[in-house]
This record gives C-alpha cells, sequence and structure tokens, in this order.
C-alpha cells in the first residue's frame, strides 16, 4: 500500500491571491512497499521521466517499475517534449507491460507535465479503470490523492487543511516548495510519528514541477534543546539517486534507484 499526493499550484487556497502566479506541480509519496510478509522503505514513487514531466506511482511496484523504466528509455530526462509525445510513450508502455499479463496487477499514476507551448501545468490519471490510457485531471487547485483506501486519503486531505488553517493566513505568501514541505509535515507526522497506517511512512519524498524543470525537496526537522539552542532532529535529502533520511542518532535510511529496487523484488 501506500498513499501519493499530486496538486496544481497554485492551489485552490489561493485562488484569490491579488497577483498573479507562476504555475508548478507539487508531488508527495511515502517509500514503502509492503510484501505477504512485511514492508521495506527503499522506493522511489516519484519519479521524473523528461525534463518537463514526472510521474507519481502506486500499486504494484513491480508492474509500475518495469513501466517507468521503458518510459525512461525512450525520454532524455534533460529533454523537454510535447505533451502528446509524453503521453503517447507512456501510455504505449503501459499497454506493452499489460498485455503480458492475463489479469493485470492493481495500478494507479499520476502523470504531472508542464506544457511548455502555453506555460500550464497538467495532470493526468492512469489506472486500469482507464484502460492504461491517460485520462487528463481537470483541476483548480484541488488535491488528486492516488494508493490507500479513500477514507485515508480524506482523513489525510483533512489533515493538510488543519495544517494550512493553522498558518493565520501565512500560507497566501507560500512558494511551491513551502507547500512541499507542509505537505510533508503532515505525511511525516501522520504515518511515521503518529503511525496511522502501517502499510504507509518510510522516507516522506516530495518534490516540484516547474517552468524550467522538476527539482527535488529537501526537508529538515528542527527544535531546541533545554538551552533554548536549536537541534537537528532528522533531515531529508535526495544523494546518490535516492533519498537519505538521516535520524538525531545518525541512523541512516535510503531508498535505492529503480533497477536495484526491481532485483530486490525478483
Amino acid at each position: 500500500m501506500t498513499l501519493c499526493l499530486a496538486v496544481k499550484y497554485p492551489l485552490s487556497y489561493l485562488r484569490n491571491f491579488p497577483a498573479p502566479l507562476e504555475e508548478a506541480i507539487i508531488f508527495l509519496s511515502d517509500s514503502r512497499i509492503t510484501y505477504t510478509d512485511g514492508t521495506k522503505d527503499i522506493v522511489d514513487k516519484i519519479i521524473p521521466i523528461c525534463k518537463n514531466a514526472a510521474v507519481v506511482i502506486a500499486g504494484n511496484a513491480r508492474f509500475q517499475l518495469e513501466s517507468i523504466l521503458s518510459i525512461k528509455q525512450r525520454l532524455d530526462e534533460s529533454e523537454n517534449y510535447p505533451v502528446d509525445k509524453i503521453i503517447d510513450i507512456i501510455e504505449d508502455c503501459y499497454q506493452s507491460k499489460r498485455s503480458l499479463y492475463v489479469n493485470p496487477p492493481l495500478i494507479q499514476t499520476i502523470v504531472g507535465i508542464f506544457d511548455r507551448s502555453n506555460n500550464k501545468s497538467r495532470l493526468f490519471k492512469i489506472s486500469i479503470e482507464t484502460g492504461m490510457r491517460a485520462k487528463e485531471l481537470i483541476t483548480n487547485g484541488e488535491m488528486y490523492f492516488i494508493g490507500s483506501e479513500e477514507f485515508r486519503q480524506e482523513f489525510t486531505k483533512l489533515e493538510i487543511e488543519q495544517a494550512i488553517k493553522k498558518q493565520d493566513g501565512n500560507y497566501l505568501a507560500f512558494y511551491p516548495l513551502e507547500w512541499a514541505n507542509l505537505f510533508y509535515r503532515v505525511f511525516n507526522e501522520e504515518f511515521n510519528v503518529k503511525k496511522q497506517d502501517k502499510t504507509i511512512g518510510g522516507i516522506i519524498q516530495s518534490a516540484c514541477l516547474y517552468k524550467d524543470g522538476f527539482m527535488w525537496a529537501n526537508h529538515m526537522g528542527l527544535s531546541f534543546d533545554n538551552n533554548g539552542e536549536m537541534v537537528v532532529l532528522e533531515k531529508t535529502v535526495r544523494k546518490n539517486d535516492g533519498w537519505s533520511r538521516i535520524l538525531q542518532n545518525n541512523k541512516e535510511e535510503k531508498t535505492y534507484p529503480l533497477v536495484e529496487v526491481l532485483k530486490e523484488l525478483k
């Protein structure tokens, strides 16, 4: 199980913002894979596929990772592509993978693309229900979740909305990366601290897709000791083609490149 989030920026809460805001897409996910005999927190679920597109994935890990690797082989991560070409390649790879199964495993994917022709961000969803074709999500900044049960998605959405209200209106000045940081805090609190759902958790990943390309969002958990000195409780950073979460006791957790995770699954 997993829980992933994709949302277009500006969010719906910023509809009445007095100045124009450049569009972007914010992604968030956990890193947990669930096996029949346990879980491991090792996989990237937010994956850039070219300079102006990225995906966030849920469902059967092997099906998803093999499909994404096929897509990445046909796109150059440093290049921008037209929306139609990106979608054609994604659909072709997913449908080719689907043809190998009599009963394909359940998967859900959200594709985020920055359309360079008009400087607009676009979201698409792919699943068994869509016939492995990309269905565009018409959105005005609403949050889209994939993965866990609907009640878990709704609960997490409410927790995010509560976190926004606690900003006392200051959220109006947020940039996309600051929104990503707010989402990160909610996910980390709910699934790593409170452990609301044991099938969700591990390193919380976040990223933003802008007009100029894809950017990972690093995070740092801070507190203060009895002397008022700032203490780093944990930090989550992107390095060596994976995530690294370093805790206060110097314990380190990692995610791994797709090829290495696939070896783990075989």
